[in-house]
């Protein structure tokens, strides 16, 4: 049986929020030919809930920062997206400017006819599915401006998007509104290979119902449980088999309820994970081939696109791109998505 495979390009972050949140991001956002202070821009750090607006001179400024490394985002209608990788340990006060390029190309030219609508509706019906995922949450979500999105089959087995503007993807399920820059998505039909590049920014929503707050807490809760994130945490506190997990080195993905002669179980993490011989409190996640992780009677295969990938005492991931996932976890997508730091305890 072949698998859909899913390629995820976001930093995938640990959800303990081990760290003081004392430590702050300023700048100025300008006009790159200019040289003019562009106000109300959205300044937020990707996969978080942290973010800001520019005032009237450009200026923002984000604070109550965990420890670690984070993608800052800067996103205005008109300009191209742009982002930076900052790092904060010793230096509690970082500052980052950002020079926007205005866009070469008109906004909202997604032109949506009477003869193609059908066709539209049927792509964005798979793009929803591969996008959002296909758990119960994906149902309770909404794209506010999905007639921005130009999805086109680029040839009979690929199927591309692109956005113009930021995707604000209001999720009912979890509570949050998402303000996502989506730079790249592509379905390999063929391969059954999705990949994409998000840049996500959080905010809460406020709730119409006086259920809204334990739904929103006991769904976020089973978002943490059924996470890549979760399962990272447990391998940096080496109790991934008391949470439930085992994990096994296999050469490659197998069908259902076949286990291969050559798979190997993994007794300890040393097996997967040592710590960094340079920098302190920083761990590596090394194997061959494939993970497999069981975990509540499912099963997903990770492979690392790297000879091995680096991680923080917090679990951040630092690639952009660590994974291919197989499997279980690969039919979850932005619907389950929780900000960085979200705290299951």
């Amino acid at each position: 049986m072949k698998k859909t495979a899913i390629l995820f390009i976001i930093c995938l972050i640990s959800s303990r929020a081990v760290a003081q949140a004392n430590y702050t991001l300023t700048g100025r956002i300008l006009d790159d030919i200019s040289g003019k202070a562009i106000a109300n821009v959205n300044v937020y750090l990707s996969n978080s809930l942290l973010g800001t607006v520019t005032n009237d001179s450009g200026y923002y400024i984000i604070t109550g920062i965990h420890d670690g490394t984070y993608e800052a985002v800067a996103s205005f209608m008109g300009y191209e997206s742009m982002s930076q990788v900052v790092t904060f340990d010793e230096i509690k006060n970082l500052k980052k400017d950002f020079r926007l390029k205005q866009k070469t190309y008109i906004l909202n030219d997604v032109n949506i006819t009477a003869a193609n609508a059908n066709d539209w509706r049927q792509n964005y019906a798979l793009f929803c599915e591969l996008f959002l995922g296909k758990s119960d949450f994906a149902k309770e979500c909404e794209i506010e401006n999905k007639e921005q999105i130009d999805l086109k089959w680029e040839s009979f087995d690929v199927l591309t998007a692109k956005c113009s503007v930021p995707l604000i993807i209001v999720n009912n399920a979890l509570g949050y509104r998402i303000n996502c820059v989506l730079e790249q998505f592509r379905w390999d039909k063929a391969n059954k290979m999705v990949n994409y590049v998000v840049k996500p920014g959080f905010s809460l929503l406020e709730p119409q119902e006086a259920t809204d707050t334990l739904k929103w807490k006991q769904n976020r809760l089973r978002a943490y449980e059924f996470s890549i994130e979760r399962f990272l945490g447990s391998l940096i506190s080496d109790n991934y088999y008391e949470k439930g997990y085992k994990i096994f080195l296999d050469p490659q993905p197998a069908a259902e309820n076949y286990v291969s002669m050559y798979s190997e179980r993994v007794t300890g993490r040393e097996l997967v994970l040592k710590k960094s011989s340079t920098k302190a409190e920083e761990y590596a996640l090394h194997f061959k081939n494939f993970l497999r992780v069981e975990y509540n009677h499912e099963t997903t295969w990770l492979r690392l696109l790297y000879p091995e990938i680096s991680m923080d005492r917090n679990g951040n991931v630092k690639e952009l791109v660590p994974f291919q996932v197989t499997g279980a976890w690969s039919t979850i997508g932005i619907a389950n998505m929780l900000p960085q730091y979200f705290n299951a305890e």
